[in-house]
């Protein structure tokens, strides 16, 4: 029993690390993500774009964290850095090697081999990704890392040029429904002009008020003579034409107040109508210039 418990077992673990097992060696690396600044100023809604400079990335530390740890990366190794010849040479090591007795010769042990001399990790106060990469030599091990750093170079360049063609399409998007916009809000008021015959009802409603003014006036003067002939020759029939004449100025004024703001065809409906079409087409230019 002390034989099979304690001198075997004991045995075979100092034969191990004795004589079979490999020396493995890790290449540490650090880097900290930069990317364009992804902010839209809010003033004049003046860019759809990322601003300049660059900013610290969260989000992408952790997406380039999990990336180094999937089969993309595998594949990655294994097509730009020879990775299976780089596990291969430990022959005499039967755990740490690849292939080895307790994982198959195929993509899934591969990765579970990858999985175990490879970790990643991001520190997200800090902002800080932190690779390391075991092999059985130095010259493999900082030649891994330094694939990966490619490859999570390649990645991070990816996500960006995603993001401002998905930014260039949002913009051009918008720009569009702005330019319609704008061209629907001057086709609304050239037909408001067409139907209702005015280029500016706010002229309109000035002719208007100038007449009722004038008109007002009339009335002023034909009741001073009123009054001055009563007072003179109360007898005059000047008395009588200058009575109807201002009861002709009276009814005429009331017309004219009417046509401001009488009812429906009045030119007041038309003149909200016309500073609401107007107040469209000025704030569709706006949005299309800054869009």
């Amino acid at each position: 029993s002390l034989l099979l418990v304690v001198v075997l077992p004991i045995s075979v673990t100092a034969a191990y690390f004795w004589i079979l097992a490999a020396d493995r060696y890790e290449t540490e690396t650090s880097f900290v993500l930069r990317v364009p600044g992804r902010s839209i100023p809010l003033e004049k809604m003046s860019s759809f774009l990322p601003t300049g400079g660059t900013s610290r990335a969260a989000d992408d530390g952790f997406i380039v964290r999990d990336y180094l740890e999937s089969r993309d990366a595998m594949q990655w190794l294994e097509k730009h850095a020879d990775l299976r010849a780089a596990y291969d040479k430990a022959i005499w090591d039967p755990i740490w090697r690849f292939p080895n007795p307790f994982e198959s010769n195929s993509e899934e042990g591969l990765f579970k081999h990858y999985q175990r001399m490879t970790t990643a990790k991001f520190d997200s106060g800090t902002g800080v990704n932190l690779l390391k990469v075991e092999a059985f030599t130095p010259q493999d091990a900082q030649r891994l890392a330094a694939s990966l750093l490619d490859a999570a170079e390649e990645l991070v360049n990816r996500l960006n040029r995603r993001s401002r063609e998905d930014a260039v399409t949002l913009a051009n998007t918008e720009a569009e429904r702005m330019r319609q916009r704008t061209l629907a809000a001057h086709a609304a008021l050239t037909a408001f002009r067409e139907r209702e015959r005015l280029i500016d009802p706010s002229q309109s409603t000035l002719a208007v008020v100038q007449t009722i003014s004038r008109l007002s006036m009339d009335v002023a003067q034909a009741n001073v003579q009123m009054s001055e002939l009563t007072q003179s020759s109360a007898s005059s029939p000047q008395i009588a034409q200058l009575r109807n004449k201002q009861a002709a100025l009276e009814t005429q004024i009331v017309l004219e107040r009417q046509r401001l703001a009488g009812d429906a065809q009045a030119i007041a409906p038309r003149i909200a109508e016309y500073e609401r079409l107007m107040l469209e087409r000025e704030f569709a230019e706006k949005a299309l210039m800054a869009a």
